[in-house]
């Protein structure tokens, strides 16, 4: 059901200058990564039961149906970003051309590492964890911020694929999944960031535009 990772930043929408890139920066400087991926979670589960009710109900439906504050214009906004931003190692290559360091990217990739290569949760945790202090002690500004997003996404999807849902056709593949919700959350954040928002609604908005963005890249087909 998944096609390899999930990164991000692909068509960037470089027509948006001045005020409008200038608040976005702003915003993602603001960003706070564990609430982001918090907010990820909760759409991710409300999605997933939406077509759990209703097997029919495509991934753009369920998106519209959501009780979030987000209009239907940037709902579908949101959507047809990911629809051309969903394969993971595209996306995570995009991100790794926007770290500014060296360091950063060899983090980045070490996290990504981390989740293709444990299949346990805790082990998981633990590992991204430890990469989270190196980063904490050796980045800062732009390179900490997009570190710590892909990790606490990654940390919460993981929670959540390996603990909460249960698939029961029995297909789960929770590296997969967790690998495609950070780098979605990583590549949809610092594109609208250096690009242009595709959504409204200021701060608040860009947080939940980025938690709903990776929960749509993590349940893409």
């Amino acid at each position: 059901m998944k096609k390899v990772l999930f990164g991000f930043i692909a068509t960037i929408v470089f027509g948006f200058v001045g005020s409008a890139q200038n608040s976005t920066l702003e915003y993602f400087a603001q960003l706070d990564p564990i609430k982001t991926a918090q907010i990820h979670n909760d759409v991710l589960s409300d999605l997933i039961e939406l077509r759990k009710k209703d097997p029919k109900l495509s991934i753009k439906d369920a998106l519209l149906k959501l009780e979030i504050d987000l209009s239907i214009e940037d709902r579908i906004s949101i959507y047809n970003y990911i629809s051309n931003n969903h394969d993971a190692k595209e996306n995570s290559e995009k991100v790794l051309l926007n770290l500014n360091s060296q360091k950063a990217k060899v983090i980045y990739n070490k996290i990504n590492e981390i989740i293709e290569e444990n299949k346990d949760y805790t082990t998981l945790v633990n590992s991204v964890n430890n990469e989270l202090t190196i980063a904490g002690k050796e980045l800062n500004d732009f390179d900490l911020k997009v570190i710590q997003l892909l990790a606490e996404t990654s940390k919460a999807s993981a929670k959540y694929w390996y603990t909460i849902y249960n698939d029961p056709s029995g297909k789960t593949a929770p590296p997969d999944w967790v690998k495609k919700d950070g780098n979605g959350i990583a590549q949809a954040s610092v594109g609208w960031a250096i690009g242009a928002a595709v959504y409204g609604g200021g701060l608040g908005g860009y947080f939940l535009a980025c938690g709903v963005g990776g929960a749509l890249a993590s349940i893409w087909p």
